[in-house]
């Protein structure tokens, strides 16, 4: 049996964001066909509730300190220290700490989870005979240039060009290293086969979370509308403001009778003061179980303009029951079809009108939550993850 060594750079639990589940899940699938340790790591120790189980061989936590920016050389440090970025600093003691451990361990393949974990790893120093693979890493300069379309001020254009440019320069360096790199759609691995040079790309998708998430139609007479996601992440934010500021006053102009939830992780975001005035929405902040609130609304708004994790929510509403209005930029290239699996809206009215016609045509929410929980049942983690089983097996 091959030894998998994972590494995530921070706890996997609670299942509260799509990355967290995106790994639960990946180290979930592997402990059923390989010997899988994982590391974490992070400031401080999980708590015991937060250690997975879930058949992996053993769990081990490795220290880290307050992540600082000190760049990959002269120039990237210049940069630095004009502006921030994702971690891209490198602590020797750690880069030590963690060589020692593989090496004890021995494994065939190394898994590292994106890309604030390449700073933990020497990659100028791989160990023979280990093949190193790194998931959704390389792209995430890709999220600040298109996060630069939703942001007025020309000022913070300029140092988030400067940051867009830093990270590109710290991804190629990593990415040019490892063996081989795992891409959530098309797309991604299409830019880190061209630009990014990578000669070693693998599609590994989303998975829909059946398992974690209940199917519950709500009802036809329901009419509480939910979206859910972690507003301190900029798309997030910004697809919240989006739906406080335009979608939902065009709503409203044609229909009054309906709940809006925001549920996550607010981080003292603005979005309370763009909700107190709307009396039909609700805030309801960071929740430990979304099963509840799942169960709690019929309609799934997804506004997100830019930035990853789109598929997470798409694929846990269908799984959930709910009729999806949804923004279509990023299902164009999927097999998930407007107007079959959910009700297509590129524009603030377009969203608007749909939410309006599953208010008031009960058969169609039915039919779409339907259609969603079908797609879901036949897009699960299983699939999904069966490629990276046999590219670990060497098939």
């Amino acid at each position: 049996m091959k030894r998998v060594v994972y590494i995530a750079p921070f706890p996997i639990l609670p299942l509260d964001t799509g990355t967290r589940i995106r790994i639960y899940q990946t180290v979930t699938f592997l402990a059923r066909h390989f010997e899988v340790h994982v590391v974490i790591l992070s400031e401080k120790e999980p708590a015991a509730a937060a250690w997975p189980v879930n058949g992996c061989k053993e769990i081990r936590h490795i220290p880290t300190a307050p992540m600082k920016l000190k760049g990959i050389d002269r120039a990237a440090a210049l940069v630095g220290k004009m502006v921030s970025a994702r971690p891209c600093s490198y602590n020797k003691k750690i880069w030590k700490h963690l060589q020692e451990l593989i090496a004890g361990l021995a494994p065939d393949v190394v898994i590292a989870w994106g890309t604030m974990t390449a700073q933990f790893l020497n990659l100028h120093s791989k160990l023979k005979g280990i093949r190193y693979i790194f998931d959704e890493a390389g792209t995430d300069h890709l999220r600040i240039k298109s996060a630069m379309a939703f942001t007025p001020r020309r000022l913070d254009r300029m140092v988030m060009a400067m940051r867009c440019l830093r990270l590109l320069w710290y991804e190629r360096s990593f990415c040019s290293r490892v063996d081989h790199l795992l891409a959530v759609s098309q797309d991604e691995a299409g830019y880190l086969t061209g630009p990014m040079h990578h000669p070693s790309v693998h599609v590994i998708p989303c998975g829909a979370n059946s398992d974690l998430f209940d199917y519950s139609y709500a009802g036809d007479d329901n009419s509480t509308i939910l979206f859910c996601g972690d507003l301190t992440y900029p798309p997030n934010e910004d697809a919240a403001r989006y739906a406080l500021q335009i979608v939902i006053p065009l709503l409203l102009a044609e229909n009054e009778r309906f709940e809006f939830l925001i549920v996550g992780r607010t981080g003292g975001s603005a979005i309370e003061e763009l909700a107190r005035p709307l009396r039909q929405v609700n805030v309801v902040g960071y929740v430990k179980d979304m099963n509840v609130y799942w169960r709690k609304a019929s309609i799934f708004l997804n506004p997100v303009r830019t930035g990853r994790g789109f598929m997470t929510k798409i694929l846990d509403a269908f799984s959930a029951g709910m009729a999806v209005v949804s923004t279509s930029t990023f299902l164009q290239k999927s097999d998930i079809v407007p107007n079959i699996h959910y009700l297509p809206g590129d524009t603030a009215p377009a969203l608007a009108e749909g939410i309006n016609r599953l208010l008031n045509e009960p058969a169609l929410k039915k039919q779409l939550s339907l259609n969603g929980r079908e797609y879901a049942a036949s897009h699960g983690w299983n699939a999904a993850l069966e490629p990276l089983r046999r590219l670990i097996e060497g098939e």
